[in-house]
């Protein structure tokens, strides 16, 4: 049975058996009662009494992460990895996972063994407390009756399965604010002729299901929208196209001017983090985000210099530099930015900071 907020169910949770144990003793018995063919009277019946442990499989389903970020940038897409894992002691196949995201996410590319069947319902009933499938989330359906996937065994028990995301920024998918992310896992009794088991009757009081699975499991996991940009600050002009002249220490230089840095030069750059989206996820009451730390490490070769500004007085070069956050509210007071203008000013948030950034 499956728990959304629970990554791998334990017999003795709460509540119990949420998870039944795969590996358990099994009782054959087998008498035999016959007649003394010469006095035809019973004789003492024989008794076979043999016990012996069975390791079914076992098929849980987690992701790689607690938590993904997704920013605005579709240049940099996030990998978001649904890991299947085979906690039993035989293989595991005839599994379908059911991958869901999101209206706010827009999947670039996903894994062998997986295709997209639109919107819910899924193809196999699955877990529906304490929430069901968005009626607006792109489902992908994975299995090893796909070409790409195969069957989990004990001996390589886990299976990744990684797609690549990134923000959807039609004017549909930022309303609805949600970025779901979702996988739930059925495994399907066979009969040796390949029919699938219907046997007992299906149970549609608890769960609209087929109770032919092995197994049934589902998580579900945050994803945070966040952005974080580093880049020139935006000039005058109408378009916002960044200010070049802010790497225009030397005018002398033939490239002055241009984003790529050379030797000596300083540049001021324009940092914000913020713009914070995703809150409408549903099944969770509470989205917070707070001790925001920020921090920017320089490429080789390039140096963080504090100035003095005495004209001789230079501290050490140091090979980052950090911001740190601890009220989320002071971000949002502020326009959700980290604002920085002009390198010969303090950060207002940060009234105590006694240093310039340039690179």
């Amino acid at each position: 049975m499956a728990n959304l907020d629970v990554i791998e169910e334990d017999p003795a949770s709460t509540p119990a058996n949420t998870d039944p144990v795969n590996a358990f003793d099994v009782d054959n018995k087998l008498t035999v009662n016959y007649l003394d063919t010469c006095t035809f009277v019973a004789a003492t019946p024989l008794v076979f009494d043999d016990t012996f442990q069975a390791d079914i499989e076992d098929l849980d389903v987690t992701t790689s992460a607690p938590l993904y970020i997704l920013t605005n940038d579709p240049l940099f897409p996030v990998p978001l990895t649904v890991v299947l894992t085979n906690n039993g002691g035989h293989d595991a196949s005839n599994y379908y996972t059911y991958v869901s995201f999101g209206e706010t996410i827009s999947v670039q590319s996903w894994p062998t063994g997986c295709t997209s069947i639109g919107n819910p319902p899924t193809l196999r009933a699955v877990w529906d407390n304490p929430a069901a499938i968005p009626a607006t989330a792109e489902v992908f359906e994975c299995t090893d009756n796909n070409a790409g996937l195969s069957t989990i065994t004990p001996a390589q028990p886990s299976v990744n399965l990684t797609f690549s995301v990134i923000k959807d920024t039609s004017p549909a998918a930022i309303a609805a604010d949600d970025l779901t992310f979702r996988a739930d896992v059925v495994g399907v009794i066979e009969l040796f002729t390949g029919i699938e088991l219907d046997v007992p009757p299906p149970d549609t009081v608890t769960i609209n299901n087929t109770t032919n699975n092995y197994t049934l499991d589902a998580i579900r996991t945050r994803v945070l929208g966040f952005n974080l940009t580093k880049a020139l600050p935006p000039s005058a002009s109408a378009d916002l196209t960044p200010d070049t002249s802010a790497c225009s220490e030397n005018s002398s230089v033939p490239v002055s001017g241009d984003s790529n840095l050379i030797i000596g030069e300083d540049c001021t750059y324009h940092i914000e983090a913020g713009g914070w989206f995703g809150f409408l996820t549903p099944g969770f009451t509470l989205i917070e985000v707070h001790d925001v730390v920020v921090t920017d490490d320089l490429d080789d070769g390039l140096g963080y210099i504090n100035h003095g500004f005495t004209g001789t007085d230079f501290a050490a070069e140091e090979a980052h530099y950090e911001f740190s956050v601890t009220n989320y509210v002071n971000l949002i007071a502020e326009a959700m930015g980290i604002r920085r203008e002009d390198k010969f000013k303090k950060y207002a948030l940060w009234g105590g900071l006694e240093q310039i950034l340039t690179d």
